[in-house]
């Protein structure tokens, strides 16, 4: 047992001796190098999903008036979420109003406006500008409470609903009070309002989504220290957003009627037909892209938005039973710039008739494409075309799988499965 216990010790600690954790305190600047600055800010850019852009309202123009608000304009360590690397020295965190200020924007900064948490609202006098920009959303962190165990007792951000960090579960997606006021507000205008979303779970969109006066909304995530420069380079067209959503967008009824210590995956109509009631006494809705009733999604997962748009031509499809399906088809550029590039997702939707435990669909593979066209081939293993039963184990399905391209799709496939042979049109 000691040798065994040994070697898994050696393995353990080789990646930590490979990673520098043991190496003598650096004096060099390490969040300050040209390199990582340069891959921070791409990531941060690639990160970013555009929701919404009502009569393409971005990218904005340098020469538009900006009006900054929201409380988060000025965010630098929030932008670093939970689990963030410490120490950080001045100017190494670009913000929101900085990244903009950087790039040659014509930024006003309005006083007043809430907090994140803000319970109350103030009023604020309509500014003098072209288009609104509101940076809003919740904390990923409580650095006053570093201890997870204490954060529902003692942290008064967690206690409000505006942290969303480990010891910590929001109980419902509202906005905060202070926020929806202002978002209100802001509509109420007359001019342009782009919602900058900071926030790693969901917040409801539904409100938004179809407002005239919400002219474009962006979800950035918790976006990293060159955040505020990678949202302006989206802002302002130097960089058109390639970002998918990593998870489903709920309107408010979601969490009403999924109860928070309720984990089961499909909804209420699983497990033999039966029908699985909360205390909210309304059908469970099932969770994930995979399973959730539709009639709670607000934007699902994968789903982004580009300035760029492409055209999609159906190529060929080659299947075998032992090593699943080849797809090939062509993208090209209809409206796009020459550094234009586009995330390519991969969904599989079993047949009709497969049960109430099969998923509705499932992302399978993925793939980037640079403009301005590119032929893409790409496979989807065997695998892929099994499903689990009632007892857990996997066996593979037979009949017609429709495989799409893009969310929402821009291709199908359609793969009949057979013990013998497949085909694939």
């Amino acid at each position: 047992m000691l040798p065994l216990l040994q070697h898994a010790v050696r393995r353990a600690l080789r990646v930590r001796f490979r990673l520098g954790e043991f190496d003598p305190p650096s004096k060099e600047d390490r969040f300050s190098l040209p390199s990582g600055l340069s891959l921070a800010r791409e990531a941060a850019q690639q990160s970013i999903v555009l929701l919404k852009n009502a009569e393409e309202t971005l990218p904005l123009k340098k020469s538009q008036k900006i009006a900054l608000l929201g409380p988060l304009r000025n965010a630098t360590i929030s932008l670093l979420g939970d689990y963030d690397a410490y120490p950080f020295e001045d100017g190494v965190i670009i913000s929101p109003l900085q990244g903009l200020l950087d790039a040659g924007a014509s930024v006003v900064v309005p006083p007043g406006g809430p907090e994140v948490c803000s319970d109350s609202y103030t009023k604020v006098t309509k500014p003098d500008a072209d288009v609104v920009i509101i940076i809003g959303g919740i904390f990923g962190d409580d650095k006053q409470v570093p201890d997870p165990d204490r954060r529902p007792a003692e942290s008064l951000i967690c206690q409000n609903n505006c942290l969303e960090a480990e010891g910590c579960d929001r109980y419902n997606i509202s906005w905060p009070y202070g926020q929806a006021q202002l978002i209100d507000q802001a509509a109420s205008w007359d001019m342009p309002v782009i919602l900058v979303i900071i926030s790693g779970g969901p917040l409801d969109l539904s409100k938004y989504k179809d407002h005239k006066a919400i002219s474009a909304i962006l979800w950035m995530g918790y976006p990293g220290q060159m955040g505020g420069a990678a949202m302006a380079d989206v802002l302002l067209g130097d960089v058109s957003p390639t970002g998918r959503l990593p998870q489903t967008f709920y309107n408010g009824d979601f969490v009403k009627a999924a109860s928070i210590t309720d984990m089961r995956m499909r909804p209420g109509t699983a497990a033999g037909g039966q029908i699985f009631y909360t205390r909210f006494d309304v059908p469970y809705p099932g969770r994930t892209y995979r399973f959730v009733n539709e009639s709670f999604v607000v934007y699902p997962f994968g789903f982004g938005l580009s300035y760029d748009s492409w055209a999609y031509k159906k190529g060929s499809c080659e299947c075998r039973p032992t090593r699943g399906c080849n797809f090939t088809f062509d993208v090209s550029g209809a409206k796009q710039r020459t550094s234009a590039a586009a995330s390519v997702l991969f969904f599989l939707r079993p047949l009709a008739t497969s049960g109430a435990w099969a998923p509705s669909k499932e992302l399978k593979a993925f793939t980037r494409i640079q403009g301005p066209s590119q032929h893409v081939s790409h496979s989807v293993g065997a695998g892929a075309f099994e499903l689990a039963g009632g007892d857990g184990v996997f066996h593979r399905e037979g009949g017609d799988w429709t495989v799409e391209i893009g969310e929402p799709a821009e291709l199908t496939f359609i793969v009949s499965v057979a013990e013998s042979s497949w085909t694939c049109h």
